[in-house]
């Protein structure tokens, strides 16, 4: 089964490709079959670094006019098949050992994928591209960074699309105490993007996530 792999990443072409990588290795196999997308901003001053890391990758590299992770990510859409699985791959996040099995094994049609996130939070977003084709976005588009998983998650389990599924991930991330501050954490995490965050989640839910 062929998994499309999404990431979205700014200013970390080094730490965007070991990432990938990484995943690679802890695949059940070197040569699983899979399709990558890298969703890059147009404004990031390393977009040249990012293209000399990403030579020797087989996959498609996309750059948009981007004011958010949420739109690097968004961008990816129209490049997604119809259906199939398809995992956003973070650069600081790390899955488990086979990881492509779990998702091959856990997959339903229409359906998205619980996975363990390491808290109650879904912070990764897997399962059937075609969930991601009917609402239109894979993260809600207005969000900056803070509250676009909790929309997932609460939008998610209103329409009961959850299958669950083994796959396990751990956040390299400052707030872990796993990993340095970095501008790109700066420009995701920040007090404007907790605000804005709140006020969309709170008319989300609202409307039934419906607008």
């Amino acid at each position: 089964m062929r998994i499309t792999l999404i990431q979205p990443s700014r200013g970390r072409p080094e730490q965007a490709r070991k990432a990938l990588f990484n995943w690679k290795l802890l695949a059940s196999a070197s040569s699983f079959p899979h399709r990558h997308i890298l969703s890059l901003d147009a404004d990031d001053d390393k977009i040249e670094q990012y293209r000399q890391a990403f030579s020797d990758c087989d996959g498609l590299m996309i750059v948009g006019d981007n004011r958010t992770m949420v739109d690097a990510l968004n961008a990816c859409l129209p490049h997604l098949p119809e259906s199939g699985p398809v995992v956003t791959l973070f650069d600081d996040m790390v899955p488990s050992d086979n990881w492509n099995v779990a998702i091959s094994n856990g997959y339903q049609p229409g359906k998205l994928l619980k996975a363990d996130c390491g808290t109650p939070l879904q912070t990764i977003c897997a399962g059937c591209s075609s969930v991601f084709k009917r609402w239109g976005y894979i993260y809600y588009p207005g969000y900056i960074s803070m509250y676009a998983d909790n929309d997932y998650q609460e939008h998610a389990e209103l329409e009961k699309l959850f299958a669950n599924c083994e796959l396990r991930m751990s956040h390299n991330h400052p707030a872990h105490g796993t990993a340095e501050t970095d501008a790109t954490y700066q420009r995701q995490n920040h007090m404007a993007a907790y605000k804005l965050g709140e006020r969309i989640l709170t008319r989300r839910r609202a409307c039934g996530f419906a607008y």
